[in-house]
């Protein structure tokens, strides 16, 4: 779980642009990757506008995301490929939290 610094910056991030962070997160391709991921608090975290369109996005405290290979898949010899593109899949995702920490992409 990222610490409360980092967790906030991606927070602002997600107030400041919340049409692009909805875009990326309902991703046809990506939102099964994501969706339900990690812990969540109860209430809006303090700071933080309670009927905020992203609000359930907003107190999540932390932002991942999965896939799941069958064991055919991770014994096949086209692993690499599934799994580049479902990096290639996660990258808009991706760019957008290093954005939101101001590091290389």
């Amino acid at each position: 779980m990222p610490d409360s610094a980092t967790l906030r910056m991606v927070r602002d991030a997600i107030v400041d642009d919340p049409g692009a962070w909805s875009r990326i997160v309902n991703d046809r391709a990506f939102a099964p990757m994501y969706a339900g991921m990690g812990e969540t608090l109860k209430r809006a975290p303090q700071g933080y506008d309670p009927a905020h369109p992203r609000i359930e996005d907003l107190k999540r405290k932390g932002h991942t995301w999965h896939v799941r290979f069958t064991e055919a898949e991770v014994c096949s010899p086209d692993l690499m490929d599934g799994f580049l593109s479902a990096c290639r899949t996660a990258a808009p995702f991706t760019r957008f939290l290093a954005e939101a920490l101001k590091a290389a992409w």
